[in-house]
């Protein structure tokens, strides 16, 4: 039987908003975008009238929106110093609520939003969307088939440049920018993990910006004793993210900015036609790559998993049951791990 679409309504019209959320839900049948809201003078206005939605609001409270029955959902994009309180007053209007990552500040408050959703019996599910963009799937895929042999090592490095940000407020965070980008990288490990993670080392140096550091390190082990560890540099003059798996096989690459995933044939040391034969399959998978992603960047189609997310996040709300990549439980685990993390690196660093 054929069921109404979930109306759904955006707060916070940046480019995460209009960029990605917004053409994800214009995709999904079973979703109606109804309206939006931003505090910026005449931003709602104009997102309103390009995709011709019925409402629109300019305000930085839900409780003043005076079209809120007529959507079931809302999707949350504003800094993550209001997300608490917005999510808050959406559950007690009995909305259901997708909200980007860090959902709070603290574990406390995220687990305190998630069992305010449960009593209100709505789905409150969290952007974790990398784990379901193309490269990231292919990885999984090898690792089961066996391609890449017995895991040993999981690395994922990031580099950024906080000081070119447009978004201040991310200074006001406790280590900046990593607070707000971390979740992606401990959801990412914690899917390749055999159990719990434990945090081994770390370290941070100390950068330009207020809170940012100029280095992160985190070495963490699994149950089955691999290695894992994440790497953030934010004063890199370009920016790149990739994500390694290393087996006794072979190495699986994911290029996270550009979507692609590379696999590295075993290699033997100092062999020449072996690191040629290594470089020219390399080189060709990532420029292959480009084809049909560049294609999907153009037509705007390139959505690093947030599709998957937006479908999730409706099928959630239909079946009553939280999803088990997106649900906020899952969130308050990687809350925890940003917790852990961060304390640990200001005490080290202090010492």
């Amino acid at each position: 039987m054929l069921r109404s679409p979930l109306r759904i309504g955006i707060m916070g019209l940046g480019w995460v908003a209009t960029q990605r959320h917004i053409p994800s839900i214009l995709r999904q049948p079973a979703l109606a975008l109804t309206g939006v809201i931003d505090r910026h003078e005449g931003r709602a206005a104009a997102v309103a009238k390009k995709w011709s939605l019925p409402f629109y609001a300019q305000t930085d409270s839900f409780e003043s929106v005076t079209w809120t029955d007529s959507i079931d959902a809302l999707l949350l994009c504003t800094p993550v110093q209001k997300r608490g309180a917005l999510i808050a007053s959406a559950l007690s209007k009995g909305k259901h609520v997708l909200t980007e990552k860090p959902f709070a500040l603290t574990p406390k408050e995220g687990r305190e939003l998630g069992l305010a959703a449960t009593q209100a019996n709505t789905t409150l599910a969290v952007v974790h969307n990398l784990r379901f963009c193309r490269s990231v799937q292919k990885l999984h895929a090898d690792l089961q088939q066996g391609r890449l042999g017995a895991l040993h090592h999981v690395e994922l490095r990031y580099k950024g440049n906080s000081a070119k940000r447009a978004s201040k407020w991310i200074e006001t965070l406790p280590l900046g920018a990593f607070f707000d980008d971390s979740p992606h990288h401990f959801y990412l490990i914690n899917d390749l993990a055999n159990g719990a993670l434990t945090l081994k080392n770390s370290y941070k140096t100390k950068g330009e910006q207020k809170e940012t550091p100029r280095l992160v390190h985190l070495a963490y082990q699994d149950e089955a004793s691999v290695s894992f560890r994440i790497e953030c540099i934010y004063d890199s003059p370009v920016q790149e993210w990739f994500l390694y798996a290393v087996g006794d096989k072979a190495i699986g690459i994911c290029d996270l900015l550009r979507d692609i995933y590379i696999r590295t044939p075993q290699s033997s040391p100092h062999n020449a036609i072996s690191m040629i034969r290594t470089s020219l399959s390399t080189t060709a998978q990532h420029l292959w790559g480009h084809v049909p992603n560049g294609l999907a960047f153009l037509t705007g189609r390139l959505d690093y998993g947030n599709d998957e997310v937006i479908k999730r996040f409706e099928q959630s709300i239909h079946t009553k049951e939280p999803d088990e990549k997106i649900g906020w439980e899952k969130a308050v685990a990687v809350l925890n791990q940003q917790q852990t993390a961060i304390k640990t690196l200001n005490e080290r660093n202090e010492g």
